[in-house]
């Protein structure tokens, strides 16, 4: 991987984004509704956090170890199939506290290893001038990423319900690996 494309790297993380926007979004609510409680939002939030403060470093050690893009690819099937099966948990009234907790967990060890997997492959294979354009990339299309997934994951919410928006958010991790 000599070239990385600006056009094609700033899509992938956006539609990456865009899914955790979307998870990130329904699942506070998802959590509020499955205990009764709206503290328990953010339980859940920062849940989400630890991997990110505990995890970093040995993540990004293995990342600098292993193939950093199947990192990525994994990262971001793990996310589809974790969503995809708690959206149908979710749907078949199976869905705890404890599991949308688990769940918040799990997908903030995959975005950490996809953040981690993606910086290891542009100090290794952008040029440095490449690099600081790349990494201007990541934030906007992450960014934009983010507030469109929290959008569209109200509105789906309202109009089709909790699990249709994980389902969604799901194929976005889909459409991401690809």
């Amino acid at each position: 991987m000599k070239h990385i494309s600006g056009p094609r790297y700033a899509t992938a993380v956006f539609f990456s984004r865009i899914g955790s926007g979307l998870f990130f979004f329904i699942n506070t609510w998802i959590v509020i509704h499955l205990t009764g409680n709206s503290a328990s939002a953010a339980i859940s939030l920062l849940i989400a956090v630890i991997p990110s403060i505990c995890l970093s470093i040995i993540i990004g050690s293995i990342a600098d170890k292993f193939s950093a893009i199947k990192l990525v690819l994994s990262s971001e099937i793990m996310r589809f199939f974790i969503l995809f099966l708690y959206a149908s948990l979710f749907f078949a009234e199976y869905a705890t506290p404890l599991l949308a907790y688990s769940v918040s967990f799990f997908m903030s060890i995959c975005a950490e290893i996809q953040l981690m997997s993606w910086r290891v492959i542009l100090a290794k294979h952008a040029s440095h001038e490449n690099n600081f354009k790349l990494n201007a990339l990541s934030v906007t299309s992450g960014q934009a990423g983010v507030v469109a997934g929290a959008t569209c994951s109200g509105i789906f919410f309202v109009y089709f319900g909790a699990s249709l928006t994980i389902y969604i958010a799901s194929g976005t991790f889909f459409i991401s690996s690809i």
